[in-house]
């Protein structure tokens, strides 16, 4: 037995005469389900099960595990959201008492509905009270309904309360609501759903260094066994072992400027520098930046990874943008973006003093949006009356352009 969870084994709820939880555990409130995620629709059933409790009585949370798809249909079943361990963690933040997870084989799955009941439910767990959704099923090919549950436990006894799930604008909240929406990259939609920030943990290991040459270097993550958002580049909040908490970006995807296929986990810690190897890092996603992309040399890379840089900060900093604001991306602007650093570059190098820079990141209409980079004599609220002295020539050099807008990061 864990101090964490309670393991039920296979030899255990295989017995014809299973034994029961112990006395302490028994006539508590009890809900059954894959909780993956324990997002705010699980949560809403917690709460409501505390408040149905009487003063002593536990609340207990019971999930199986493997998912009961991975073993009828494990080419068709995607990885789980959370792992096992941070599941427990979250269902016990969320208020369970105790936590207890049934370790299942193939032959769980052939238990028929009415044996499911009197070995598992009763003869197990033994309950006052359970608390499931009306679409609640149970025992071999989910013959078991809401409907049979009820009259089961009405003839044991058991107070069995239907919770109605919970909605919002766009419909029932659920585990696979949520992982559409990780699938599509949209993390700041799962996270209001969560009511926390989806995440990935795994190991660090070591990389082709490619990062650390183009000034960027990365800590690796071997391929964790939760649902990975998609591809692209993520502001993420990346958490030490030791507590530590940094600002990172975080690609997702093989490195296809260099040709390769693998998928990889690629953090770069902002204000960090030390060794991670074999290390457990966890990365709490926060937005999506962009999708992945192909570079024609690593030097465009490097170009981009500098713009990339610039929106990940302006997501930490609470920084908004207006609608009509394009920050670059892709080759087309990557040429463009270019072109107009040179311009820059050429018109501003005498204002800004030794090691200053004024670096184009973006443009909103006919603004090309720029900002301070490197260490420069004068304050940065003075760019804007520097910037002036150039205007005129910015718009003779790069058509559509007409004046340049600071933006602070």
């Amino acid at each position: 037995m864990r101090s964490d969870w309670i393991d039920i084994l296979p030899a255990q709820w295989g017995a014809l005469s299973p034994e029961p939880l112990p006395e302490s555990l028994r006539q508590s409130i009890i809900s059954l389900g894959n909780f993956d995620g324990v997002h705010l629709g699980h949560r809403d059933l917690i709460d409501h099960a505390k408040r149905s409790a009487k003063p002593g009585q536990k609340v207990i949370a019971v999930t199986l595990d493997p998912h009961p798809r991975a073993l009828l249909r494990p080419e068709d079943t995607g990885p789980p959201i959370l792992t096992l361990e941070r599941k427990v963690q979250k269902l016990r933040q969320a208020g369970v008492d105790e936590v207890i997870v049934f370790r299942i084989d193939s032959s769980f799955l052939e238990i028929r509905a009415q044996d499911f009941f009197d070995r598992i439910i009763r003869g197990i767990l033994d309950p006052q009270c359970l608390i499931e959704g009306d679409n609640f099923c149970f025992g071999r090919k989910r013959e078991g309904t809401i409907s049979q549950l009820s009259h089961l436990c009405q003839k044991c006894g058991i107070r069995l309360e239907i919770h109605p799930g919970l909605l919002d604008a766009n419909g029932w909240i659920s585990t696979s609501r949520i992982r559409t929406l990780l699938l599509e990259g949209d993390v700041v939609k799962a996270s209001l759903l969560l009511g926390a920030p989806p995440e990935t943990t795994g190991v660090v290991v070591s990389g082709a260094k490619r990062g650390r040459s183009l000034g960027y270097p990365t800590a690796n993550l071997f391929p964790p066994k939760t649902l990975v958002p998609a591809l692209g580049v993520y502001a993420a909040k990346a958490i030490l072992p030791n507590g530590q908490i940094h600002n990172a970006a975080v690609n997702i995807g093989p490195s296809a400027t260099f040709g390769e296929t693998d998928l990889k986990i690629e953090a770069h810690l902002l204000n960090f520098s030390g060794d991670l190897y074999g290390q457990t890092l966890c990365l709490e996603w926060k937005d999506r930046i962009r999708g992945p992309l192909v570079f024609s040399s690593p030097g465009a890379l490097q170009s981009q990874i500098q713009l990339d840089l610039i929106q990940i900060q302006m997501v930490f900093s609470g920084a908004t943008q207006s609608p009509n604001v394009v920050l670059f991306s892709g080759e087309e602007d990557t040429l463009f973006l270019k072109k107009a650093q040179r311009v820059v570059d050429d018109l501003g190098a005498p204002l800004v003093g030794e090691g200053g820079r004024v670096l184009v990141v973006g443009r909103a209409g006919p603004a090309l949006l720029v900002r301070f980079d490197g260490s420069c004599q004068f304050c940065p609220s003075s760019l804007r009356v520097l910037l002036l002295g150039i205007e005129e020539e910015l718009a003779k050099k790069l058509p559509g352009i007409e004046y340049l807008e600071p933006v602070m990061t």
